[in-house]
């Protein structure tokens, strides 16, 4: 979408071509057991919450589609649905197709491919990558941690003579033994910031930070996208996702829809064929990337007729967990074994802000436990799933940063930076930490935003993991379109 017309900047851009570096995109946050939906603008400078109003002020002032508000009732239908339906949600989002409980975000290409197949975690909220892959054998690690520690008493899952296993990881343990885990601790993104959003907007672009990668609005995985695969077919990009497509964000567009159940044009059901042919006719008039937008979310929808109408059965015996993220890779797998052609699936899991009552390890209802466990018992269900596809499977985690080293007095700890990325899939070289271990004493820690040090340092930029993934796994050579503002050191190791 282009600005609203006003400035001279929005009156100069009102007729160009929008890219989903600037697009609207559906968000929902959940407030207790209420969920809240509204509407977020992805621009070049970040994204933000906007209203439906302003959504639609842009479809028709800013690309130029008809304000259609004539009704448009069946006799019997719902005596209140309009036309202006069609536009709830902003032009380029489609906002019919938005359902609650949106979690992955996928991407596909014109077919099959030879290449890995991409997952891409994002751990929203900072996680604490000391709970989860304890470094046992730093003799600081206990002096900060007195209460939270994570010892042998506790359950502590032993990797080696020096790394340790939060226990409510346990159900990957069997995916370290086959050698299909690896894990990169003291890594993460180089930016200093302690904020979530601007750490998150930070590492989904992965330009660095500063008046260089300020000019940078795009995702690392559009621009990988954009570099490698084909432009052609209805499944381009699929996104899904309770948060803004920040790293998939390019210049092509991107479908956004909430799951595969509830991908349908959302209005009673005895008019979909003629919203269908409404929504069809607005946008094929308008013409150009709206129009286009269009084409490619309802020939999606149809796309995807087969496999909401064919209920779905876990291979090998897999049981996800019973929540938006097992939902989520349930999905993710359908997609897998549907040869439709997947690229790339981000899925998150968020609530990982654990600045009180984290909780101990031996309490499995705890805070930290019981989202280790989800996220756990997910990724071992898909590996199940999948079966021999897993050979083909690359799943890696991010969080925008990690946690101080010392506990606080509230029973959690707060904003750090270096953390922990877990990497996994059939050709992983699993079985190994990655990684320089700058260690745990005063001295050796990062300086945090007070002035004093208390945080892991970064040795590792979580760049070096993914353009290794990007060149080696994705066969992607492009890596200085994909990261700016990045010298790619070599591969870490990660993957055989």
């Amino acid at each position: 979408m282009t600005p609203t017309p006003g400035s001279g900047a929005g009156r100069a851009r009102a007729n160009a071509a929008y890219t989903l570096d600037e697009s609207i995109v559906p968000m929902h946050h959940h407030s207790g057991r209420a969920r809240d939906d509204f509407l977020c603008a992805i621009e070049p400078d970040g994204p933000r919450p906007i209203s439906v109003a302003e959504a639609n002020h842009r479809a028709v002032h800013g690309c130029g589609i008809a304000d259609l508000t004539s009704a448009a009732k069946a006799d019997d239908g719902p005596a209140g649905l309009s036309r202006r339906m069609v536009l709830r949600g902003g032009a380029g989002a489609l906002g019919l197709l938005a359902a609650p409980n949106v979690q992955p975000r996928m991407v596909y290409s014109a077919g099959p491919t030879d290449k890995d197949i991409l997952i891409c975690i994002f751990l929203r909220g900072g996680f604490d990558g000391l709970s989860a892959v304890v470094p046992a054998g730093d003799p600081h690690y206990l002096n900060a941690r007195p209460s939270l520690g994570v010892t042998a008493a506790k359950g502590l899952i032993p990797l080696n003579s020096f790394w340790g296993l939060h226990p409510q990881l346990s159900a990957l343990t069997p995916i370290w033994n086959a050698g299909e885990l690896a894990l990169v601790h003291a890594t993460g993104n180089t930016d200093p910031t302690r904020s979530h959003f601007a750490g998150m907007w930070s590492m989904e672009r992965a330009a660095g930070y500063g008046a260089s990668a300020a000019q940078v609005s795009s995702g690392w995985l559009g621009r990988h996208l954009a570099s490698s695969s084909s432009t052609q077919g209805t499944f381009r990009a699929i996104t899904l996702g309770n948060k803004a497509v920040a790293s998939l964000s390019t210049s092509f567009p991107t479908v956004a829809f909430a799951s595969i159940a509830d991908f349908e044009i959302w209005v009673w059901e005895g008019i979909q064929n003629e919203v269908r042919t409404m929504i069809d006719s607005a946008y094929r008039t308008v013409g150009g990337p709206a129009g286009a937008m269009a084409a490619k979310t309802l020939a999606a929808v149809g796309g995807l007729a087969d496999l909401r109408s064919t209920p779905y059965t876990p291979d090998n015996g897999a049981v996800y967990p019973d929540t938006y993220f097992g939902h989520g890779l349930i999905d993710i797998a359908r997609m897998i074994k549907s040869g439709k052609g997947l690229e790339v699936a981000c899925i998150d899991i968020g609530d990982w802000d654990m600045h009180a009552d984290l909780g101990q390890a031996t309490d499995q209802a705890s805070w930290f436990s019981r989202k280790a466990r989800d996220l756990a018992q997910g990724l071992a269900a898909l590996r199940t799933d999948l079966g021999s596809r897993w050979a083909n499977v690359c799943v890696v985690t991010m969080s925008e940063f990690g946690r101080r080293v010392g506990e606080n007095a509230s029973g959690g700890v707060d904003h750090g930076h270096g953390n922990t990325m877990f990497v996994l899939g059939g050709q992983v070289n699993g079985g190994q930490v990655y990684g320089s271990w700058p260690g745990l004493a005063p001295e050796d820690l990062d300086m945090n935003e007070g002035g004093y040090n208390g945080d892991v340092t970064i040795t590792t930029d979580y760049r070096t993991v993914l353009a290794e993934l990007i060149s080696d796994r994705l066969q992607n050579g492009a890596l200085g379109t994909v990261f700016p503002n990045f010298s790619y050191p070599g591969p870490v190791g990660v993957f055989r």
